[in-house]
């Protein structure tokens, strides 16, 4: 149900879901609350909803898988922490998704690891919050219905990007293509399009996703801010001036770092 989030003591026992559906690459995805998970994520999933407190300065990049988040972690890593544009600017050095960690997997990588998650040889650490006038920036996957509870809880700022659903699957479905574990069971398009519709992907349904988080964008629009694929690629000049108003950051005509972004 859109708005209604999940209360902590449903996740006890979160690996007893009665429904499962077969994927891709003999994998099996498990409904939850009303969404799909592999059995990885609903291992960190209660984690995350075990631990994690957000800060009231926090960013929270919230996304349905495949609909623009790599772009929106690099655009809101140099909002937030503009850089003068050299051969050492943090973008340049590293992918956005070393810069922004995910709650799912970055931030829980030890419970990621135990449940047969792919991480880094290095264990990430919550970002360290040095000046309180800065932001931590964090992205997740996971659906308002799940997550609503905790983010309501401080006075973080959440952007949510989605993207046209057919665009999406294609992106998802290409994606996969690149996976070893697809190579041994493909993928059919057939399949992918019939389980798409029908809402069997991780994190899915799309669209109980997309619109959940769309609702609390007209209930919190202080809080909430919520753009589309296409929206950004169309007008991305506008697109990145509404965001930095947003998140507090707005661009002056003063600030030579913030402008050489307007010119990406």
């Amino acid at each position: 149900m859109i708005g209604k989030t999940l209360e902590l003591d449903n996740m006890n026992d979160i690996n007893s879901s009665p429904q499962r559906e077969k994927w891709c690459g003999h994998e099996f995805l498990y409904k939850f609350q009303g969404f799909w998970f592999t059995q990885i994520y609903l291992e960190t999933t209660k984690t995350v909803v075990e631990t994690f407190k957000p800060l009231p300065g926090d960013v929270i990049l919230a996304s349905f898988p495949k609909t623009g988040t790599t772009w929106l972690k690099a655009l809101l890593h140099s909002i937030i922490y503009p850089s003068p544009q050299h051969q050492n600017h943090p973008l340049t050095l590293n992918h956005p998704h070393q810069l922004i960690p995910s709650l799912e997997t970055d931030l829980y990588i030890e419970k990621w690891r135990q449940v047969g998650g792919i991480g880094s040889t290095k264990t990430p650490q919550f970002p360290v919050v040095k000046d309180p006038g800065k932001a931590r920036i964090l992205s997740t996957h996971l659906p308002y219905q799940i997550l609503g509870n905790i983010l309501n809880s401080s006075d973080c700022k959440i952007v949510y990007v989605t993207r046209n659903p057919k665009d999406t699957l294609v992106s998802l479905w290409h994606f996969l293509q690149k996976s070893c574990v697809v190579e041994k069971d493909p993928w059919e398009v057939e399949a992918a399009v019939d389980q798409f519709c029908r809402g069997v992907v991780p994190f899915g349904p799309y669209y109980d996703h997309v619109l959940a988080y769309r609702q609390e964008r007209f209930n919190r629009p202080e809080n909430v801010y919520f753009l589309t694929y296409e929206e950004l690629k169309e007008n991305p000049k506008f697109q990145v001036r509404k965001l930095g108003e947003f998140l507090g950051c707005p661009f002056d005509q003063s600030d030579k770092e913030r402008r050489r972004l307007m010119k990406l």
